[in-house]
């Protein structure tokens, strides 16, 4: 087995880092992992870490898993390929799509099996305009979505993720993608507070589409829970609001639910918590585990027929090689009978009241801001000044800040894409009490020590 210093020298030398800051990479290497078991992560030098992080939002069953491993080796020994294409099809691919369906309301049916959020995002928006051009409405094409959003990292998607780092690569942008103010309470946007506020930021998208005109815009795309700016929830009138401005319009409700599907937030999709549904859902993470890379794009059987009978034996033109593949869509299948059968939506809800109620502890410190999130999606944000909001100093930042500090002592968590003073915290949702009271230790240890640092 290759040393540490091995591994480190051919990473540093062969392998390109997705995501990362090159010269802070090459200047620290990599961390290596050689072992994961449950909500635990182990590097090459045997040290454990509690992984919140969940992987990316995603290894919700845990790693290691026998069942799901069975499954798709099970999987693999039958049948390990076949294209979801010209009709040609697998019984995971049939069941999956089936089970999907049975926990959704009647109508949101329809089931198209990819393999990423940025995937199934994009056959969203895809679909949109194209059943707008067959209907004859070429001009109704424009997609809303929100500041400080996340949707993916495909070239269609990326011009709706509010991230300057990930739309750099892919600049000029495609068109018609517009953004509208995210529900940041903390931070709001007009300089208003809640309730007095009337929720203005949803209100915002009637404004938008009155301004554009109804006949341009296509559809609003929008996360559950917003996860750039750490797991931001909106008020309870916000979600039923977008619904009412969406049918108001004819513009079709997107939600985004890559994250917060099967499980995160306590419920098994997280707007259930508002009541209210989308025309189209997309979900990936949870589905594979982090176990083989499978999502969805769900949309209503009403849309399937009309784009059935729009033109004379039509077809959506995207997928790819890997789509609905057996093997990601057994793992699926065991995945999701996993989250039922051993109750971790309830889990979630349980052990993320246990976290969120630890977490708001903090908020008496003078460098805790807020504390937010909904089931296991959380989110603490470090401040230098609780009056002004004024973020942690960039030296903090730059030295990774709360979630540096928080891995030194053995815990991951995830800091916010363009800021180390915000922590979204998301365990797996097998993780128990002792482990949840692990985190708030670990982190109360962390602010200490952060604001010592300020001090």
């Amino acid at each position: 087995m290759s040393t540490y210093e091995e591994l480190r020298r051919l990473d540093l030398a062969y392998v390109f880092h997705p995501c990362t800051l090159l010269a802070d990479h090459l200047a620290k290497g990599p961390t290596i992992f050689s072992e994961g078991k449950g909500p635990y992560l182990y590097d090459i030098q045997g040290k454990q870490y509690l992984d919140c992080r969940a992987g990316l939002f995603c290894v919700n069953v845990g790693y290691g898993d026998e069942e799901v491993a069975q499954a798709a080796y099970e999987q693999m020994r039958r049948v390990q390929f076949v294209t979801s294409f010209t009709s040609f099809a697998s019984e995971p691919l049939i069941e999956l799509s089936a089970k999907l369906a049975s926990l959704l309301p009647e109508g949101l049916s329809r089931v198209l099996l990819l393999n990423s959020g940025s995937e199934v995002n994009e056959a969203a928006i895809k679909l949109a305009r194209y059943l707008n051009a067959l209907e004859g409405r070429p001009r109704k094409n424009k997609i809303v979505g929100r500041k400080l959003s996340y949707h993916g990292a495909t070239y269609g998607i990326v011009a709706l993720t509010d991230l300057e780092r990930a739309q750099a690569a892919a600049t000029p942008l495609p068109s018609g993608f517009l953004r509208i103010d995210a529900p940041y309470c903390y931070r709001c946007p007009y300089g208003k507070t809640y309730p007095a506020c009337g929720v203005d930021c949803a209100w915002e998208l009637e404004r938008l589409i009155q301004r554009e005109g109804p006949d341009t815009v296509a559809a609003f795309l929008g996360e559950p829970v917003m996860q750039i700016a750490g797991a931001i929830v909106p008020p309870k009138e916000y979600w039923p609001i977008i619904r009412q401005i969406c049918d108001k319009y004819a513009v079709w409700f997107i939600a985004d639910e890559v994250i917060t599907g099967l499980g995160r937030t306590g419920k098994m999709f997280a707007l259930e918590h508002w009541g209210v549904w989308p025309d189209v859902l997309t979900t990936s993470k949870a589905m594979g585990a982090g176990y083989f890379p499978v999502g969805a794009t769900v949309f209503r059987e009403e849309i399937y027929q009309r784009l059935l009978w729009a033109a004379p034996n039509p077809s959506l033109w995207h997928g790819f090689t890997m789509s609905g593949n057996p093997v990601g869509c057994a793992v699926a299948l065991k995945n999701i009978e996993i989250v039922e059968e051993r109750g971790l939506v309830g889990n979630a809800r349980r052990m993320g009241e246990r976290l969120l109620e630890g977490l708001k502890k903090f908020e008496e410190l003078p460098i805790v801001g807020e504390v937010r999130g909904l089931g296991l999606f959380c989110a603490l944000e470090a401040v230098r000044d609780k009056q002004s909001k004024e973020p942690l100093p960039e030296s903090i930042q730059r030295a990774g800040g709360l979630v540096k500090m928080a891995m030194d002592r053995g815990l991951l968590v995830r800091s916010s894409p363009t800021r180390n003073d915000l922590a979204v915290i998301t365990p797996p949702l097998i993780v128990n009490e002792e482990q949840i009271d692990f985190t708030l230790e670990v982190i109360g240890d962390s602010l200490q020590a952060l604001q010592r640092q300020l001090s």
